[in-house]
């Protein structure tokens, strides 16, 4: 099983259980919150473009609209946030290693490292929200998916390109962080399966009768 129909698989699992998907919904809303504050963190640090603006708003709104759908819904807890979170500090660390690495002004670096990650994240992103519409069963969040999709499609692609080009100028180069995405991904997938297995209630102690 390849990891598109590993991630396939693990959804199917999640959209059957409501509970389980509340949970995955508050954990997506967190990981779109994380994308925001990187952003305020690198191109927004000062008043930014039209752009960059979109692209926060953007995130914002999409940790907005997945948190509350897991409200709605009952979420209590996100489903195994801290593996998400590992899978995108993974990230963010590698591209800011491979970016210190050039000798460009530091605000030049901001620009790349931004770019870097929001590529890596955001590649990832859109393999996931279509197979997770394809399997939820729940209207309100197959509703909610069509628009992030159709803004997440709109930013992705002019930032990836821009990304490619910047850091191919910088003398730097993608393919490695692909590979650790993935891997990345890889491992926070199985602690998804691991959170979502079928649950087997344990079985009531007996109590001896009493003499």
């Amino acid at each position: 099983m390849d990891i598109h129909q590993a991630t396939g698989h693990t959804l199917e699992r999640i959209c059957s259980d409501p509970e389980l998907e509340a949970a995955w919904l508050a954990t997506v809303a967190r990981l779109e919150y994380m994308g925001a504050r990187k952003i305020f963190r690198t191109v927004a640090a000062r008043y930014p473009s039209p752009d960059v603006l979109e692209h926060l708003a953007h995130e914002v709104g999409h940790a907005h609209i997945f948190s509350a759908l897991a409200a709605e819904r009952g979420a209590t807890s996100a489903l195994d946030e801290t593996s998400g979170v590992v899978w995108f500090q993974a990230v963010d660390q590698a591209v800011e290693r491979t970016v210190d690495t050039c000798t460009l002004p530091a605000d030049q670096k901001l620009t790349l490292k931004y770019l870097g990650t929001t590529a890596l994240i955001e590649r990832r992103a859109m393999s996931v929200y279509p197979l997770f519409r394809a399997r939820t069963q729940d209207a309100g969040v197959r509703d909610a998916l069509d628009r992030v999709i159709r803004e997440e499609a709109a930013h992705r692609r002019p930032i990836e390109q821009e990304a490619m080009r910047r850091w191919t100028d910088a003398g730097l180069s993608f393919e490695a962080l692909f590979a650790l995405e993935e891997r990345a991904f890889a491992q926070w997938l199985a602690a998804l399966m691991a959170a979502s297995a079928p649950r087997i209630p344990c079985a009531e102690t007996a109590t001896a009768p009493s003499a």
